[in-house]
């Protein structure tokens, strides 16, 4: 009898499981309308002239949101602007230059928080990151390189949210999205810093969500309304989702195509839209299923197949590398000879 069901209970919690699977992946679909308001919304995106960033801003300009452009390149941001304007007509866009890896990451965010300070956003993608320049052991990593990683990818997004979260709770709904990795959750050799900075991301979005949901069960047991607690109670929800992408195709992780492994900016971006309200996903149905996959299968496994790609990858990495070299040095190579050749014509003349 105990072991009929406890066999019962197993086949339920495997079907639950994947029903659960399902469902976050394939059926889930978040309504953008309360984030939407007739006078314009407007959302913020950092990083957004490739990759991730690039994807949520045009997604978001489809949407009909107008938008605050972030990133260090005015050229690039200017291009990104033009281009969003002349697509989508109606929208207005805002370009914001700030430094992630600045030492004065105050002063960095003071410029952006200038920006939205009157403006109604209802959406925010802290989005700016970086990797390693290569795939290597730890211990061969510039401790330089590591600092920069540490500036961009931790300090600047956990600023950042402090001056974006009393912005968008000025509102009904708001959404701040924060993006991770799969890397968070799942043991990476050759980019180990970089792991670690997304598992900070990953526990500082997470506590965010807590944190504001907290407050929210405070005041739905609040009995006797103070002043204070009227006037707090006038904050509106912020939904928190932090998105744990996989491969995308942008200029950081060098993928020039999307496959099944790797999605385009622009899929990953709609991905994480459709996700909200799920606390934390990995938006593109490949990277959720390989996430949760990876969170229930033996770690023993896991760990022997994430070496053997990771080798993969840095070898596949390293023999581009010598192709490129070999093929600089040839192009190097003939530029001289044809200048010899072209003085021996001369003196010939």
């Amino acid at each position: 009898m105990f072991l009929t069901f406890v066999g019962f209970a197993t086949i339920v919690y495997i079907l639950s499981w994947i029903g659960r699977l399902l469902y976050e992946t394939f059926i889930h679909r978040a309504d953008l309308t309360p984030y939407k308001s007739k006078q314009g919304s407007w959302a913020l995106v950092t990083g957004c002239t490739s990759g991730i960033g690039e994807g949520f801003a045009h997604v978001l300009a489809e949407e009909g949101f107008n938008l605050v452009l972030v990133s260090r390149s005015l050229s690039k941001l200017q291009d990104l602007s033009t281009r969003l304007t002349e697509q989508y007509p109606s929208i207005r866009t805002k370009v914001v230059v700030s430094h992630a890896e600045r030492e004065d990451s105050a002063g960095e965010i003071e410029v952006v928080a200038r920006t939205i300070a009157d403006l109604p956003l209802t959406i925010a993608v802290n989005n700016v990151g970086v990797s390693n320049g290569a795939l290597v052991p730890h211990s061969e990593v510039e401790p330089k390189e590591i600092d920069h990683m540490l500036r961009v990818n931790c300090r600047y997004p956990v600023l950042l949210t402090q001056a974006l979260l009393p912005v968008l709770r000025r509102q009904p709904r708001s959404v701040l999205i924060n993006v991770a990795s799969m890397a968070a959750l799942i043991a990476s050799p050759l980019i180990a810093a970089y792991a670690a900075t997304k598992s900070f991301n990953f526990i500082f979005s997470e506590s965010i969500r807590q944190e504001l949901r907290m407050e929210e069960v405070e005041m739905e047991k609040q009995q006797r309304m103070t002043l204070a607690a009227v006037a707090k109670a006038r904050l509106g929800k912020v939904d928190v989702l932090t998105l744990c992408p996989g491969f995308v195709v942008s200029a950081m992780t060098k993928i020039e195509q999307p496959t099944l492994e790797a999605c385009s900016g622009r899929t990953c971006a709609r991905a994480a839209l459709n996700a909200i309200g799920m606390g934390w996903h990995g938006g593109y149905w490949f990277h959720h299923i390989s996430l949760r996959l990876s969170l229930v299968i033996p770690q023993s496994l896991l760990h022997a197949a994430l070496r053997a790609e990771m080798a993969k990858l840095r070898d596949k990495a390293k023999a581009k590398a010598k192709a490129l070299a070999v093929q600089t040095q040839e192009q190097g190579n003939s530029t001289s000879n044809d200048k010899i050749n072209t003085a021996a014509d001369k003196k010939k003349q």
